[in-house]
């Protein structure tokens, strides 16, 4: 608890018999409330509905000309290129079902690499419904990311994953 929290409250209860004064603007309605506001002094009762016709010489009065699009992200040489950069790749794993140590275990590959051989995931994080996070760095994917999960024992399970440029050196 905030040791300042009972400081906190007595500053803000006024002793008794004080009188607080708040600034109160009287709020009207109908049509002397909205009679001085433009859009509605000829339809006070808000009904959508005028009795003026529309003139039979419309005119274009104004044209608003935007600027042409720009790309969100432009083809710019400055932008980091998956193919020649490196990456954190982080895995993140959690147990699902309530299961015993040994009942899910399963092998991970990284680009083609073993990354983590017999992963049991209750064993590495101590109880079921427990997040486990493995960090791999200096990954450079290529074209694409590939992560394979080979099953040893059960069903494998993977919960999320990151993919994190690392600083350019």
């Amino acid at each position: 608890m905030n040791k300042y929290a009972g400081d906190t409250i007595k500053r803000w209860i006024a002793p008794a018999g004080a009188a607080l004064a708040i600034g109160l603007v009287p709020l009207r309605s109908g049509a002397a409330a909205t009679g001085n506001w433009p859009m509605w002094r000829a339809d006070a009762a808000r009904s959508g509905a005028v009795s003026e016709s529309l003139p039979k010489d419309l005119r274009l009065q104004w044209v608003r000309e935007y600027p042409p699009p720009k790309d969100a992200w432009p083809d710019d040489a400055s932008l980091p290129s998956p193919a020649t950069n490196a990456y954190m790749v982080r895995l993140i794993f959690a147990e699902p079902d309530q299961i015993k140590a040994g009942e899910r275990v399963f092998d991970v590959t990284l680009q083609g690499k073993p990354a983590i051989e017999k992963l049991d995931i209750v064993a590495a994080a101590g109880a079921p419904l427990t997040v486990l996070t493995r960090e791999f760095r200096n990954i450079r994917p290529g074209a694409a990311l590939t992560v394979e999960l080979t099953p040893v024992k059960g069903e494998p399970v993977l919960c999320g994953l990151e993919f994190i440029a690392e600083p350019v050196r």
